[in-house]
């Protein structure tokens, strides 16, 4: 049987997932597709990975069975499946990767009205995606209790838990824990994620000189002019190096997570970070808040957990602490990484939901087609 792997949005930090995926369902017998936005294409390293890009299908595709995944919200997930209904036998799983929260916590986290309006109106396409979906796969313990707590099992009851997916991409860097340097915060600059608190920390430590063992980091595609303009003393300072305004290729990312000795994860609110997982994959411990503890931190051992994000005593102690600890930390982060995200480890898991849900046992179409790297 083949499977379809969908993201038809792009995301440069989605990447990893999607490959995770196309690589799990190969090993578990299916013959993989990844079916992407084409600004994914430049990713893409191996040349027998087999994809479509979504301008450029050829006309028998929406009439081959596939077992589909559907990794992100998107309107046009919806219109792919009427279209895979209408003339195959395909079925569908969805990676619901947010569940609603509720509105007052998107607003305590700062979120703006049109913001939350926003959240609301992409949690309504992928309630509709769940609906139409075969299967919906839930990412965390936070993420399953919501999904019940709203009453989604009323729309689809078959939920079922499985972490994100990762390879692991850190084995073949040449990577030492003496090059970890930097107190880095990696990924979108969003409202839940406390990046005023992560720019008054680093303001605060260079301004009197604390952690002189550690420089600062800035990795994002979001545009940081007005950040730039408010803070011109910190952006202007050598310890701190910005990234910025344009996405990043997935090796400049892992470059960033490997030269870190600690990342910045105290967010407002988070339903489980991706940055989390690619930490750990790279041997580097986060500063999280104890509000947010979940199955996969365990505190002094992959992170260290504090009660206030605007501490300036707490994070100190909690930076000092990761640095005299690195090896410790490195040793403890890889294995939960492995434990946790990396797919090979969750091949087992996932083979045990398909079979539960008897979704492994489509006959093979005899449709056959070439990918864009075949053509």
């Amino acid at each position: 049987m083949k499977a379809l792997i969908v993201s038809l949005n792009f995301n440069p930090g989605h990447f990893s997932h999607l490959i995770a995926s196309y690589k799990q369902c190969k090993e578990l017998g299916f013959i993989p597709y990844l079916y992407i936005d084409k600004r994914f294409v430049a990713f893409i390293v191996d040349p027998e990975i087999n994809y479509f890009t979504s301008g450029n299908i050829p006309a028998q595709f929406h009439k081959n069975d596939f077992l589909v995944f559907f990794w992100f919200p998107s309107v046009r997930n919806i219109l792919e499946i009427i279209k895979f209904s209408i003339q195959s036998r395909s079925k569908y799983c969805y990676v619901f990767h947010e569940p609603f929260d509720s509105l007052i916590n998107y607003y305590k986290s700062g979120f703006s009205y049109s913001k939350i309006l926003k959240i609301v109106l992409v949690n309504l396409i992928s309630l509709i995606t769940v609906f139409l979906s075969s299967i919906v796969l839930l990412p965390s313990n936070k993420a399953y209790s919501l999904y019940y707590k709203h009453k989604n099992n009323l729309i689809n009851k078959k939920a079922y838990l499985l972490p994100l997916l990762f390879d692991d991409e850190q084995i073949n860097s040449k990577q030492r824990i003496d090059d970890k340097k930097y107190f880095s915060y990696i990924g979108t600059v969003a409202e839940d994620h406390a990046f005023d608190e992560y720019l008054d920390f680093a303001d605060h430590c260079i301004t009197n000189n604390l952690l002189p063992q550690f420089k600062f980091l800035i990795a994002t595609k979001s545009q940081l002019n007005n950040y730039v303009s408010q803070k011109k003393s910190l952006f202007n300072s050598d310890r701190i190096s910005v990234a910025s305004g344009v996405p990043m290729s997935n090796e400049e990312i892992n470059a960033y997570y490997a030269m870190s000795s600690v990342i910045w994860n105290a967010y407002h609110r988070t339903m489980q970070s991706g940055v989390l997982p690619k930490a750990f994959m790279f041997g580097t411990p986060v500063i999280a808040l104890k509000k947010n503890e979940n199955e996969f931190t365990h505190n002094y051992n992959n992170c260290i957990l504090i009660n206030d994000n605007k501490s300036e005593v707490e994070i100190l102690g909690a930076a000092d602490y990761i640095f005299n600890h690195q090896a410790e930390f490195y040793n403890s982060c890889r294995q939960s990484f492995l434990n946790h995200f990396y797919y090979k480890n969750k091949n087992s898991d996932l083979q045990l939901i398909l079979n539960k849900c008897d979704l492994n046992i489509l006959n093979e179409d005899k449709n056959e087609f070439k990918s864009n790297n075949r053509q």
